[in-house]
């Protein structure tokens, strides 16, 4: 028993961390098992009551979905440089959503307050979940959406700084990325 335990105990552990990073300026890159594909009608809560669709997409040229827990420190630690992301490309169209996959809104909104991340954070709802969230093993994880809801390639396992955030991001702005996309 103690075996199992400690194994289920090290699991948990490693799939909170993944592929973490720490300091790392170059997205940790994996297959993303999504790309292509067009993220399902869904509405979502954010933190603040407010309801939350796949409109959201529409609205920017580029969104990038943070899935995190609660219970993920590297999640947390990734918070303020996802802030400061957001306010670098406010004015790009850019978008950064948080989704919070263990769905513990009072945490989650502890955490948010005590790291400053006002970028937008949601609560999945079950299509959100299903077709995104469970494509994952771990978090944190970042994908890219369109303004048309399809989901590209890129994708950041594990957590990942400012400057490296940065560097996808940029890379995704770049003309023939949006062809790719299109």
């Amino acid at each position: 028993r103690l075996y199992i335990l400690a194994v289920l105990l090290l699991l948990l552990l490693s799939g909170c961390s993944g592929a973490e990073q720490p300091g790392s300026t170059a997205a940790n890159h994996s297959a993303n098992p999504l790309a292509g594909r067009v993220v399902p009608s869904f509405s979502a809560i954010d933190l603040d009551g407010q309801v939350v669709t796949e409109q959201v997409f529409r609205e920017h040229t580029l969104t990038m979905i943070n899935i995190w827990g609660t219970f993920c420190q590297p999640c947390i630690r990734e918070m303020p440089d996802l802030e400061r992301l957001q306010r670098k490309y406010d004015n790009s169209g850019i978008k950064i959503l948080g989704v919070v996959v263990d769905k513990n809104v009072e945490a989650a909104r502890r955490i948010v307050s005590q790291t400053g991340a006002a970028y937008q954070n949601i609560i999945p709802d079950r299509s959100l979940e299903n077709s995104v969230c469970r494509a994952f093993d771990y978090v944190p994880v970042s994908i890219f959406v369109d303004r048309n809801g399809k989901i590209l390639g890129e994708l950041v396992s594990g957590s990942n700084n400012l400057e490296g955030y940065s560097k996808v991001i940029d890379r995704l702005l770049q003309p023939e990325s949006n062809a790719e996309a299109d």
